[in-house]
């Protein structure tokens, strides 16, 4: 597979209003996929499992923590956990906000680590980095499966390896978002 390749600096913790504004346009646009894959999820596992939800945060999550840093993994992840609430879309929205940050602050961290100045970041590394980050968001509904919802044993291990395996189509939607935003250019300049 192609790199994703180099978009200019990659800042930690960007603070320039063209970062800023493109992380709350990703913020917007994952909100507004987001309250289409809350249904699907809450009409086929009744909202315990937000199998479409991993999938996608896992997808945009990565994107703004490649592009924008510290400062976009924030602002993806904690807009769409307020709208859910107050559009009750998911009846774990509240845990959405842990869910969103064990992805976008791990990925951000590591793709700062990882990513070097005036290079492309190789598919490897990217899935290297986003596959594990995004299989993190199973932790707090594993949490609220075992002690709030008292799910039987059975139930629980396989919504919590079918959530982990949805981590793996979302960072490969991920890498090809992150890949195609880079080649357009919007990025540089």
């Amino acid at each position: 597979m192609d790199p994703i390749p180099d978009w200019g600096e990659h800042k930690l913790w960007p603070t320039d209003t063209r970062s800023l504004v493109s992380a709350v346009l990703l913020a917007i646009a994952f909100t507004a996929n987001m309250q289409i894959t809350e249904r699907i999820d809450a009409a086929t596992t009744g909202g315990a499992l937000m199998w479409l939800g991993i999938m996608f945060a896992t997808t945009w999550m990565l994107t703004g923590s490649t592009f924008f840093g510290m400062t976009g993994a924030l602002i993806v992840a904690n807009v769409n956990p307020f709208i859910a609430i107050l559009t009750a879309t998911a009846p774990l929205a509240p845990c959405f906000f842990v869910a969103n940050m064990l992805i976008s602050v791990p990925a951000a961290l590591l793709i700062h680590h990882v990513k070097k100045a005036g290079q492309p970041l190789p598919f490897k590394t990217f899935m290297a980095v986003g596959v594990p980050c995004g299989m993190l968001s199973v932790i707090p509904l594993f949490v609220i499966w075992v002690l709030l919802l008292n799910l039987p044993a059975q139930l629980i291990t396989v919504f919590t390896i079918w959530g982990a395996f949805m981590a793996i189509p979302g960072a490969f939607l991920g890498y090809l978002m992150c890949r195609y935003i880079a080649r357009s250019g919007v990025l540089i300049g």
